[in-house]
Order: structure tokens, then C-alpha cells, then sequence
């Protein structure tokens, strides 16, 4: 039980995670609030995956690229491919437009066979596209790039026979080393490939989690601790911290540094809160564990109720392929429909999924005969 608990409370921190994000795209008007919400949104991801990082895969690095490949990399270009593939009929459906000068609309064209062809072979290839509608999941690369620059950090170690504090002074040195470079890469407008400056500015943030990992059992949040944080948080705002990793934003580091870890603490803390109600509790969890579809499918989702809106306000067609949404004032429908209903198409394809492999089992087993 105790087991099952810990599982459900790193759901529920990865599905307050994305919950963050999609009301961040929703079209929430109010940016003081956004700002906020950036300082830890997507930090609290890098942060969770140095957690569960396992000390053995130091062992063998090529192991371990090969498990993140599947994990990250591989779910995130058949969604990137998905949505190529359905380019074309996205701008039938005026999810896409042609428009060019209209406000909020990145006008598209149709793509012929080879540039379909194109595209595809260079998501896989280099993921040097992504579509508009998997927007959302740009930081999947840095991810994949930040774990596997962590794991080869680790693995140094490892062939260095260092231990205990060396280990821990040496990662951490490596770290704040890399870091160092992305920020002066994000200061000067520079991006790399698979955005490996936001991965560089990340790793700090994957070792937190690492580390925190050794002590975790030791460690109970208190309200009064959360509660001085937020008040750091909020000066940290005051003295114009900013953090924005796609733009490659940052402003005032020693503020955000407060404001982000600050930010990943109260994530904890409240997702702990949650625990004491189950059915919030497994809501949340459950959006969790689906973390990676809401991702990719949020904006789609923000399609359904521009339709909505177009219909019911007798707006322009065109206007369904505004981005991220056509109505800031539903933003609280944007964000239900952000997370609810990615969920509900997963579950669904889960459910058909299952129903034919069991059917496939079943033809496949003998026929025993009386």
C-alpha cells in the first residue's frame, strides 16, 4: 500500500505539471499569473525525471539512450508524424488556414507528396519539424537530451570510481558547468539542435531531483515552510524574474533560481496536501499518468471549442485556426479541454487496443478438442 501511495503522489505532481501547462495555453489573460506559473511548470518535469533516475543505468549510458528513445523520443515523432500526415486535411477542416495578415493565424499551405515526405523523414531523422499542433511538446528533445547528458555525467563518475561527496561535488560541478553555457547560449538568442541550450540550462534542475531522491525519506513539508516560499516566489516576481525556456527567456538568475525551486516545492507539497483526498487525489493522478497525451494533444483539443465559439458567435470559419485559442474569455473551457479531452480519446484507444489484442489472443490459442 505504501508502495502504491508513492506512485500516486509522483502522479499526482506530474499531473498538477501539466495541468499548469495547459492553463498556460488556454488563453488565462491575466500574465502576472503566466510568469508565475512558468517559474516551475516545465521544471517540475526535468525535476521528476532526476528523481526517478536509477543509479545502474551509469553503468551502461547506451542502455539507457536507448530506453529514453523509446520512452520520449519515440511516442513524441509518431504524434509529430500524425499530425504531418494529417496537415493537408487539417486545413480542410480550417484547423489550419491560408490567411496570411490575420491576427493570431500562422497561415499554412498544402503540402504536396514530397513535402509530406520531407517532413517526415526529417522529423525522424533530426525532428528538425514540428507541427503546429504538437507544439507543446518541443521540450520533450531537451528532456531526452538533458537525461542522457546527466546519465553521461553519472557514468564519468562511475569509470572514476568516485564516491559519496566526490560524486556528488563532481556531478554537481559538471552541472552548474553546462548550465553556465546554455544560459550565455539563451542570453545571446543562440538555439541548438533538439534545443540542447534549454537542456544545458536544465541539468541543475535534474540533479536537484536526483539528489533530493537520497534524503527523501527524511523529508516533511511543512505549511509554514510552502507558505515562505510563495512569498518568495512573489518577491522573486517583484524583482522581475522571468523565465520562459521555448523563447529562451531569462531574467535576474538569482531570483528565478528562488522562484523555480521555490515553485518545484510547492508542486510537492501541494500534491502531498492531495493525498488526505482520494477522489481529487486519483483525478489528478490519473491526468498524470496521461501526462504525455494531454501534451500532445492539448491543442487539438483548443480546435473543438474554437469551433464551438465560431458557431455559436457566427464568427468567420477561418477563425477555428486561430492559435492557440479564438476566445480568451472561455479560457476555463480551453483548460478542461485541454486535459479532458486527450484523456478521454486515450482512454478509448487504450480500450479498443485491449479488446483486439485479447481477441487476438484467443484466435491464437489451440483448439482442445473432446
Amino acid at each position: 500500500m505504501a508502495e502504491k501511495k508513492r506512485e500516486i503522489y509522483w502522479d499526482i505532481v506530474k499531473g498538477l505539471g501539466i495541468a499548469a501547462v495547459v492553463f498556460g495555453h488556454s488563453g488565462f489573460a491575466y500574465w502576472p499569473v503566466i510568469i508565475l506559473i512558468n517559474y516551475y511548470h516545465l521544471p517540475i518535469f526535468f525535476f521528476v525525471s532526476g528523481f526517478f533516475y536509477n543509479d545502474t543505468y551509469s553503468t551502461d549510458p547506451y542502455m539507457y539512450i536507448g530506453r529514453k528513445l523509446r520512452t520520449l523520443w519515440w511516442p513524441m515523432i509518431q504524434y509529430v508524424v500524425a499530425f504531418i500526415l494529417l496537415h493537408n486535411l487539417f486545413l480542410k477542416l480550417n484547423i489550419y488556414s491560408s490567411l496570411t495578415d490575420q491576427p493570431m493565424i500562422y497561415p499554412k499551405t498544402p503540402y504536396t507528396l514530397f513535402e509530406i515526405l520531407g517532413n517526415v523523414l526529417g522529423a525522424i531523422l533530426n525532428t528538425s519539424y514540428i507541427s503546429e499542433m504538437a507544439g507543446a511538446m518541443w521540450f520533450i528533445l531537451p528532456l531526452f537530451i538533458s537525461m542522457v547528458i546527466f546519465c553521461v555525467f553519472q557514468h564519468f563518475s562511475f569509470i572514476l570510481k568516485l564516491s559519496g561527496i566526490k560524486k556528488e561535488i563532481f556531478t554537481l560541478s559538471l552541472s552548474i558547468i553546462i548550465a553556465s553555457i546554455g544560459v550565455l547560449l539563451m542570453n545571446k538568442s543562440l538555439r541548438l539542435p533538439w534545443r540542447a541550450d534549454v537542456a544545458f540550462v536544465t541539468i541543475p534542475i535534474v540533479y536537484s531531483g536526483y539528489f533530493l531522491k537520497k534524503y527523501w525519506q527524511r523529508i516533511n513539508m511543512k505549511w509554514h515552510v510552502a507558505f515562505f516560499l510563495a512569498v518568495c516566489v512573489y518577491l522573486s516576481y517583484r524583482q522581475g524574474a522571468e523565465l520562459s525556456f521555448f523563447p529562451g527567456l531569462i531574467k535576474n538568475i538569482p531570483a528565478v533560481l528562488i522562484a523555480m525551486f521555490s515553485g518545484i516545492y510547492l508542486n510537492l507539497y501541494i500534491a502531498k496536501s492531495l493525498l488526505r483526498f482520494q477522489l481529487p487525489a486519483r483525478v489528478i493522478a490519473y491526468i498524470g499518468k496521461n501526462s504525455f497525451h494531454i501534451m500532445a494533444l492539448q491543442f487539438l483539443s483548443f480546435k473543438l471549442i474554437n469551433m464551438v465559439d465560431v458557431t455559436i458567435h457566427n464568427k468567420p470559419s477561418f477563425m477555428i485556426a486561430r492559435f492557440t485559442v479564438s476566445n480568451l474569455n472561455w479560457w476555463p473551457l480551453y483548460f478542461f479541454a485541454g486535459i479532458f479531452i486527450p484523456i478521454f480519446f486515450t482512454y478509448m484507444y487504450q480500450q479498443i487496443k485491449y479488446k483486439v489484442s485479447t481477441k487476438t489472443k484467443l484466435r491464437r490459442l489451440p483448439r482442445i478438442r473432446i
